[in-house]
């Protein structure tokens, strides 16, 4: 299996010109107040998806907010439509961080609170970390702080081989209730059982609440890679700037075994993504602000910056992403061809941003198994919007909007523009696109259709015929299709003939 980036293309970037998913459908979510989706679940058995926001909203898609900020658990269905919706906290503030579904069907809420009423008991100080544990309709079956007497958050969670769950983030609590055996505020790891148990926990101290943990992997050793950023100046390796990125490698309790900054004479901070790669090696995105020591290529301002560790943690390539605007550090997930696709805020529209829609956006880019950008879209409105995207498994996209602004462009149904919802577009595949394919190349009538569905092309020709979630429900073989099983309702056609690509949608009376 091919490696998820080859080093050589990570030296020099380079474009084919695939075609961008498309558009099959986009909603919001939220009420009148500040609504972020902070956490997403791929999929549920049925389908659907689970998304968690962040919410001080009590109309609209939200109910039950305790006051305050709340987090919000949407259960959607395949096509956007909630299905029902709880909120947890108390009278004060909470967030959320990350959503796992578990073993049982239910799933994990992690996030931190200010609260000690409502659903929330035994906040230990300022600021806990708190994590619920509820079953596939929401029910919370557990729920536990875990803190001392300052702020604790984790900013990344992972379920471990053995069944539990490790996170990372930062304390500032010294030696006292759960954390434990630190003279210092810093970076915070904590293992906890499937009960929510603590197994063990480790301060490293590095006297700043601005140095943290903020990515975990489990390596196949049962040990742990773990990335964040330090603003500790006596750290080994530090270049000098104003913060530098540090990945570590750990056994299976933390002790650790190898650590290096990465940077230059400028801030690097913002890391959103750890992933391992098939040589063994990882890779790591964040923000830069430098053009030296180990960065090179920068555009302008900031911008993602994309590095290639090998094993032990040496860099074997790296590139800068964006234009003379600012870009933040991206989202970077593996896609089912062997590639990834990155996610990245913006409000650049030069360099290698196109598209920009106005303020800053939610941009992505396709990168093949070599390493070669496939394609690029900047998805939002004329106001602030960011989000991450997934690849599901049918091969279809899924943009998940943090937040927006806007409701022009590709969002519509903002709840009020004054303040933020979260949205989702789910897209096709990619080379979905009719600009493949002249008009005259093919024909397919009558639309809306009843019983039959006739297709005109010369060419020879394969198809299917989707629903709108990208599922293929029939396969289409001759040029006559027998519709009359569909029920009435939108659905997609797809037809590949001569290396092009047509889809369009179609209506069943």
């Amino acid at each position: 299996m091919k490696n998820l980036l080859l080093l050589l293309t990570l030296f020099v970037i380079q474009s084919t010109n695939a075609q961008a998913p498309t558009a099959i459908w986009q909603k919001c979510y939220g009420g009148t107040s500040d609504d972020y989706i902070d956490a997403f679940s791929l999929s549920t058995p049925d389908g659907g998806y689970m998304i968690g926001l962040q919410t001080s909203s009590n109309d609209g898609d939200i109910s039950g907010n305790h006051g305050n900020l709340d987090i919000s658990l949407m259960k959607i269905n395949a096509t956007g439509i909630v299905q029902w919706q709880k909120c947890y906290g108390g009278s004060d503030i909470e967030h959320i961080t990350s959503l796992i579904q578990t073993a049982d069907g239910g799933y994990l809420i992690v996030g931190d609170t200010f609260s000690n009423n409502g659903d929330v008991s035994r906040n230990h100080g300022v600021i806990d970390l708190w994590v619920i544990k509820i079953n596939a309709i929401g029910t919370i079956q557990w729920q536990k702080c875990y803190g001392g007497d300052g702020s604790d958050y984790l900013e990344n969670i992972i379920q471990t081989s053995d069944g539990g769950y490790i996170g990372v983030g930062y304390t500032t609590s010294i030696n006292n209730a759960d954390v434990l055996g630190n003279t210092s505020a810093g970076a915070w790891v904590i293992k906890i059982n499937d009960l929510g148990v603590i197994q063990w926990q480790k301060v490293y101290d590095t006297d700043s609440e601005n140095s943290r943990f903020s990515r975990i992997l489990q390596n196949s050793d049962g040990g742990y890679v773990v990335a964040g950023f330090t603003q500790l100046a006596s750290f080994p390796g530090f270049h000098g700037g104003f913060v530098d990125i540090v990945v570590a490698k750990m056994n299976q309790t933390g002790t650790i075994q190898w650590q290096k900054c990465y940077g230059g004479s400028g801030a690097e901070d913002g890391l959103h993504a750890l992933v391992a790669t098939n040589d063994g090696g990882y890779i790591f995105s964040s923000q830069t602000e430098s053009n030296d020591g180990d960065v090179s290529g920068n555009h302008g301002n900031s911008d993602c910056w994309l590095v290639k560790l090998d094993a032990s943690g040496t860099i074997l390539g790296q590139n800068c992403y964006g234009g003379s605007g600012g870009e933040g550090g991206g989202y970077i997930l593996k896609t089912l061809d062997g590639g990834m696709v990155m996610s990245v805020g913006t409000n650049s529209n030069d360099g290698n941003v196109s598209g920009n829609h106005g303020g800053y956006d939610a941009w992505t880019i396709k990168f093949s198994a070599t390493g070669v950008i496939q394609w690029q879209k900047c998805f939002g409105g004329t106001g602030n919007d960011g989000g991450v995207i997934f690849q599901l498994t049918d091969g279809t996209y899924m943009v998940v909007g943090g937040g927006t602004y806007s409701n022009n462009g590709d969002i519509s149904g903002n709840h009020d523009a004054t303040t933020s919802d979260g949205f989702l577009i789910k897209l096709t595949a990619e080379n979905l696109s009719t600009e493949n394919f002249a008009n005259k190349d093919i024909k397919y009538y009558p639309n809306p259709m009843q019983n039959i569905l006739h297709i005109d092309i010369e060419k020879e020709f394969s198809g299917k015929i989707m629903d709108l979630t990208g599922k293929t429900l029939m396969n289409v073989t001759s040029k006559d299709i027998d519709v009359s099983s569909l029920s009435a309702g939108i659905y997609l056609l797809d037809i590949v003939s001569d290396g092009k690509r047509f889809t369009k949608k179609i209506i069943k009376e």
